[in-house]
Formats: C-alpha cells, structure tokens, sequence
C-alpha cells in the first residue's frame, strides 16, 4: 500500500477478501476455467459486454471466452469500464447484491450517474411494472 501511495494514489484502501481473485496466484484456477469455458455455449452478444480485463466492451462469443479466462489472473479495470460505458451512453447503473460498493465506486467515478441497487425479491418486484 505504500508503494501505491508513493506512486500518487488518490485512495488506497486494504480489502479484506475470501481468495487471491484477479491475480496471477489464481492460475490454476484459470486452467479450470479454461476448460469449462470449452465446454460452455457462449453466443455473441446482442448487447456490449465490458470486460474487466480490457475495460471495453466486446459481443463476439470467442472475444467473450477469451477474456472470461483472463479475468480469473487479471487486474480488473472498474473505473476504465465504468468510464467507457459512460462515454458509450450508460446512465444507470444497476447493482445487483447485497450492499452498495459498486453504486459508491461509480458516484465516484460520475456524480451524474444513476445509481441503484437490487438485493432482494421486494426490490426486483417493484422494479417490474405490474
């Protein structure tokens, strides 16, 4: 973390989390996933798909297993997402979960961004016209 602060970090902040996700210690889980993704039926996308690892959206099918595999050993590129899709036209974003991080970290990113939650059935009812 002090590496990170020395090289101009804005906010560093330790995370407390279950495993070693989205880094190289993760490398035999992406072999796993490697051949599940094989096996997975993965069609092209109608709508862009933001990959973590690029921060860009993709809709092939190979583009999206590909960068599936990677993700599992790769840093994740929130804010570069979250940016693109704002430049591409995003205005809502949508939580899906417990809790509120990610509607924090994208008012962050733009105060002009909607942002919401979904985190229980009650939620997902009122969200859908009767």
């Amino acid at each position: 973390m002090q590496l990170a602060k020395e090289r101009g970090a804005k906010l560093v902040k330790e995370l407390v989390v279950s495993g070693a996700f989205h880094s190289p210690l993760m490398d035999g889980a992406r072999n796993e996933m490697r051949h599940a993704l094989k096996k997975a039926p993965i069609q092209d996308a109608r709508i862009p798909v933001y990959a973590n690892v690029s921060g860009r959206p993709v809709r092939k099918a190979e583009d999206i297993r590909t960068l599936l595999e990677a993700q599992v050993t790769s840093a994740v590129r929130w804010e570069e997402s979250v940016r693109n899709m704002i430049a591409d036209g995003a205005k809502t974003f949508v939580e899906v979960g417990p809790g509120n991080v990610l509607q924090s970290l994208v008012k962050r990113i733009s105060d002009a961004a909607e942002v919401r939650g979904i985190d229980t059935i009650e939620d997902i009812q009122q969200s859908v016209p009767a």
